[in-house]
């Protein structure tokens, strides 16, 4: 079955965005300045060395952690001035993730992963579990929806990962180096299928990589070099 469309992707603005971690006595400035403007639906990479900042904004975008000055938006949501239930509904409804290291719950069978997250959207079991296996047959995961993680490979649990990001129908999907504990055959194939995800959904799509291939894939790309952001190629 096909998977239903999201309201589409949302617009993503960030002026004067400065991120600092306190460190020993003093702190460890990460991001510098940063300003960022991302159209609805767009295919975004960011590039660069380990420690530049990608990470630590893409978290800030998703609402995982306040930054320290500057405005961040997400859609009609300023994401620095959510607290409380208003924060975990922005990153329950609007924010879908993907991580490196997949994060899915070992105790839990593929489809029971993406069921506890599609659960956060108040459907009823019934509706979920319908709901959580229209998303498994998306990623092609229909025949291991009853297998726990550690039964599967690498490139089916993170395919179950995208499954799960995708639950809530997201509008905007943030991707920490999808491909980074993957084959390169199987990365590309993950990669492949986030962006048939993306067009069907018409979620805004920003990857972390640093893997120049995969970068080379979105439509735009930034690099980040010691917290500042370089401009698009």
């Amino acid at each position: 079955m096909p998977l239903k469309a999201a309201a589409g992707g949302v617009a993503v603005s960030v002026r004067g965005l400065n991120h600092a971690y306190r460190s020993g006595g003093g702190s460890l400035t990460v991001l510098r300045g940063v300003n960022l403007e991302i159209a609805p639906g767009a295919y975004v990479a960011l590039t660069g060395p380990s420690g530049a900042g990608k990470t630590t904004l893409l978290s800030i975008l998703g609402g995982l952690e306040p930054a320290t000055e500057g405005e961040v938006k997400v859609g009609d949501f300023t994401v620095n001035q959510l607290r409380g239930e208003r924060l975990a509904k922005f990153r329950r409804e609007t924010v879908g993730f993907v991580f490196q290291h997949f994060g899915l719950l070992g105790a839990l069978t593929a489809l029971e992963n993406v069921e506890l997250a599609v659960a956060l959207s108040g459907l009823g079991k019934r509706a979920r579990k319908q709901r959580a296996m229209d998303l498994l047959a998306a990623v092609g995961l229909s025949q291991r929806a009853h297998h726990l993680p550690k039964a599967l490979s690498g490139g089916e649990r993170q395919r179950v990962a995208m499954a799960r990001a995708m639950a809530n129908e997201p509008r905007l999907v943030l991707a920490d180096e999808p491909t980074g504990n993957l084959d390169p055959d199987v990365g590309l194939a993950a990669m492949e299928l986030l962006e048939r995800l993306r067009l069907a959904s018409g979620s805004t799509v920003l990857v972390v990589s640093h893997n120049p291939l995969v970068a080379g894939r979105a439509e735009v790309r930034y690099r980040f070099e010691n917290g500042l952001l370089v401009q698009p190629t």
